[in-house]
């Protein structure tokens, strides 16, 4: 634009032609959105990505990391890759996951990618045996990693921990599972009060090292189906409130916004997780649900 429309000022020109915001990551809109503010627009995060292509395309080159499994919920490319992809697609947070999902069993499809197909645990015994839990100055240490390569950036982090409950059942093999809470549900609680005891001082570590540093928490619990809650609700406000509570503790004793994430039909499932303090809670699946 060479000259000005009569009545008009360059600035005002100038101004119009500024680049805006609405394309940059900016971890305050996706506060503001969980705080019930309005915020520029509609914030843009994604808790997992999957696919390798994906990674390949937005980067253009492919990223330096490790088998991924959308199954396994985790991700092995490297934060500093992780934070640029967030920046060129304009993602206002990426996630460090802190995650203990042992004796999972998976098969290999035809692609290459992993799915769950069972767990190993069936019986008292097989608790001697459980995978060890990540080395905890690992995982403080990649969190380090996003927290450096995001700092500038606009992109925030979250902390996401995987939960006790579905990660029983998955170590026990869903069906298996589903049995055993009525056939033997000491034995299933044992193994949920040992993940969770463990995530626990691995929540606690975190959020006593980087809270001040984080944009929330993630919780990431699958306790839901498609046509409901995993078990019987009776038995499941039994095993899952005081449990849950003691996870999510040292996050809101930090002051932290506390978001839930759980597949499947979720109407009772609300007020069992606002009445624990969660913040938000994540997908709300449509097939299953009437937003």
């Amino acid at each position: 634009i060479s000259s000005c429309a009569p009545g008009i000022s360059a600035s005002i020109v100038n101004s119009a032609l500024a680049p805006s915001g609405y394309d940059k990551s900016d971890v305050d809109r996706l506060i503001k959105a969980l705080q019930h503010q309005e915020a520029d627009r509609v914030p843009h995060l994604e808790f997992w990505v999957s696919g390798k292509p994906v990674y390949e395309y937005v980067l253009g080159r492919e990223p330096d990391y490790g088998a991924v499994g959308a199954g396994e919920n985790r991700q092995s490319i490297k934060p500093e890759d992780q934070v640029e992809f967030a920046l060129r697609l304009g993602m206002d947070a990426v996630v460090c996951h802190f995650h203990w999902r042992p004796n999972n069993v998976f098969e290999i499809a035809a692609g290459g990618s992993r799915h769950y197909i069972d767990g190993t645990v069936k019986t008292w015994s097989d608790l001697d045996h459980l995978e060890p839990p990540p080395p905890l100055a690992d995982q403080l240490s990649r969190l380090e990693r996003y927290l450096r390569a995001a700092q500038g950036t606009g992109v925030g982090v979250v902390a996401n921990f995987s939960s006790f409950f579905d990660s029983a059942l998955r170590a026990v093999g869903i069906n298996d599972a589903l049995y055993m809470v009525y056939d033997n549900r000491s034995l299933i609680e044992r193994l949920m009060d040992t993940l969770l005891e463990h995530q626990e001082r691995v929540v606690r570590a975190v959020c006593n090292r980087f809270a001040n540093d984080l944009a929330f928490v993630l919780v990431n619990d699958d306790i839901a189906f498609n046509t409901g809650l995993a078990i019987h609700p009776d038995m499941f406000m039994e095993i899952f409130p005081y449990r849950m509570q003691r996870l999510i503790l040292p996050a809101q004793e930090h002051g932290k916004l506390v978001v839930m994430h759980t597949d499947g039909k979720i109407d009772r499932v609300m007020p069992i997780l606002f009445d624990l303090g969660f913040n938000a809670l994540h997908p709300v699946q449509p097939e299953c649900n009437d937003i």
